[in-house]
C-alpha cells in the first residue's frame, strides 16, 4: 500500500473518530449501520487504536440490530427486471 495512502486512511479513522467522539460526550443518538463485521473494522479504518475506541463508543449504550436475509437492493433489482420484461412482452404484443 502507498505510504500515502495509509496516512489518508488513518486520518479519516481519526475524523470518523471524532465524529463518533463527539456524539459521545454530548449523549446525542447516533443512527451507525454498516456491512462490516466488527472483527474486521481495524483492517478496514487502517488504525486498530482508533477503531478501537471508535468501537469502545459506538457499542458502549447501543442497541444493535442485526439484519439477516437477501439484499433489498438485488430484490429491488430483480422487480425492475421482471417489469422490464412484462413491459418488452407487451411491447411485443402490440406491434405483432
Amino acid at each position: 500500500m502507498d505510504f500515502r495512502l495509509e496516512l489518508q486512511v488513518v486520518k479519516e479513522a481519526h475524523l470518523l473518530f471524532k465524529v463518533i467522539d463527539q456524539r459521545y460526550k454530548e449523549n446525542k443518538s447516533l443512527i451507525f449501520t454498516s456491512n462490516i463485521e466488527e472483527e474486521d473494522w481495524p483492517e478496514f479504518l487502517g488504525d486498530p487504536i482508533s477503531t478501537s475506541a471508535i468501537l469502545d463508543r459506538i457499542f458502549h449504550h447501543s442497541v444493535i440490530v442485526k439484519i439477516y436475509g437477501p439484499s433489498y437492493r438485488k430484490y429491488q433489482s430483480d422487480l425492475l427486471q421482471k417489469k422490464y420484461a412484462e413491459n418488452t412482452v407487451d411491447k411485443k404484443k402490440e406491434a405483432g
